[in-house]
């Protein structure tokens, strides 16, 4: 299993440094022209609204196409899930390649519906100790969407191996 994890690993580190570019980006007060169109009279929550809705569709959209990305560590990690499948159960050898499909899968739809929804009350009231409430949005997402894309990962990798079984 040392395969899946690495392949779920690779996918969040690659999720996690665009996350973090993505958030430098945006929070240069430079290049905010960039992402907030010109408004006469715009105020910090309207700003705030408008780069919330755009990056937690970023976030998410990109840790689906990670997880989606067909990569030699993908293709090994199919392998092996086909390989220990078989293995479990010769009689039914889809079987623990399918069993391991709906796990991550539906951890993977749990981390993209907590990507796309507003973060937990608790996290809003944490960054207003810090006279500041509106980072939590923004990281809740980010961080939201590493687990899309390490689960999502681990997810495609497991239907290659049913599909390669049938």
């Amino acid at each position: 299993m040392s395969q899946v994890l690495k392949l779920g690993i690779i996918a969040a580190g690659l999720q996690l440094i665009i996350v973090t570019l993505v958030m430098c980006f945006v929070s240069i007060t430079s290049l905010r022209e960039l992402v907030i169109p010109a408004m006469k009279r715009s105020t910090p929550e309207a700003e705030f609204l408008y780069v919330y809705l755009l990056l937690r569709w970023l976030f998410f959209l990109v840790a689906v196409g990670i997880a989606l990305t067909d990569t030699r560590s993908a293709t090994l990690t199919a392998a092996q899930i086909r390989h220990v499948s078989r293995l479990m159960k010769p009689i039914d050898p889809d079987d623990g390649a399918k069993k391991l499909l709906a796990l991550f899968g539906f951890s993977a739809l749990g981390f993209a519906i907590l990507t796309l929804d507003q973060p937990p009350d608790l996290i809003v009231g944490l960054g207003g100790w810090f006279k500041n409430s509106t980072p939590p949005y923004i990281m809740w997402s980010g961080l939201m969407s590493i687990g899309v894309g390490y689960f999502g990962a681990i997810t495609y990798a497991a239907r290659r191996a049913v599909r390669a079984i049938e």
